[in-house]
């Protein structure tokens, strides 16, 4: 099966983010609880849809089934990327805690709405004068405010999930990198590697003396001779 391929890993985690996510509604789906309808839901609705997922979260057994891993060694290929080695990991688990997180949300305003809306009953049943228009303004003006607040913390939540999967995915990539140099510097002691950088530069340093045709400074060809045979020794030793 040929891989696919992203300009960035922005792309390619958007990609594989909606493909979890339709996977996720589906087992939803088959429970009962669509996702889609959470907006226009009433609270008994939710309620339900809430019961049910906490439900489906305590089920060790499902959390432990619907993880999915996607890897840049062998589902998909990046054009501009930093790094060798790209992985994004989605789990059942993490997307039923959003959407909890979310109907839990929804309750909440419309339990806030119901009680704006007990207020204006109250508003309504008072006798018509300025102090009454000027309740009545003052309700409106805040369920615009409010309205437009809800729309904000659902976008904003949206980007700050989207810069947090990023974040997760590039500080496990930095983390694979380190474990890569540290396993490096398990198998070849410091002096090794600082005497291989020695031994590349005298070497160097050695050949544009001889094409200058000058002779070698002795303390950098004895050096260059010393650090040379320590290699070979310890090559014999391993």
């Amino acid at each position: 099966m040929s891989k696919k391929v992203f300009n960035s890993s922005e792309d390619a985690l958007k990609h594989y983010k909606e493909l979890t996510e339709y996977r996720f509604k589906a087992i939803l789906q088959e429970r009962g609880v669509f996702i889609e309808t959470i907006l226009s839901d009433d609270k008994e609705t939710l309620k339900q849809k809430e019961e049910i997922i906490s439900k489906v979260l305590s089920e060790s057994r499902t959390m432990h089934r619907y993880r999915y891993a996607f890897r840049s060694e062998y589902d998909f290929d990046l054009l501009n990327s930093e790094y060798d080695q790209t992985r994004f990991y989605f789990t059942f688990e993490d997307y039923l805690k959003k959407t909890l997180e979310k109907i839990r949300e929804r309750i909440n305003y419309l339990e806030q709405t119901d009680k704006v809306e007990s207020i204006k009953e109250l508003v309504g049943a008072l006798p018509e004068n300025e102090t009454k228009d000027k309740l009545k303004n003052e309700i409106h003006q805040l369920e615009l405010k409010k309205a437009e607040l809800e729309a904000f913390k659902i976008d904003e939540r949206e980007r700050l999930s989207n810069q947090i999967e990023l974040g997760k995915h590039k500080v496990e990539m930095f983390e694979m990198k380190t474990n890569l140099f540290l396993k490096f510097l398990d198998r070849e002691s410091v002096a090794s590697i600082i005497g291989s950088i020695l031994l590349f530069l005298m070497g160097v340093c050695l050949l544009v003396m001889m094409f200058l045709q000058k002779e070698p400074i002795k303390i950098v060809e004895s050096a260059f001779l010393l650090i040379l045979g320590y290699f070979f020794g310890h090559s014999k030793k391993q």
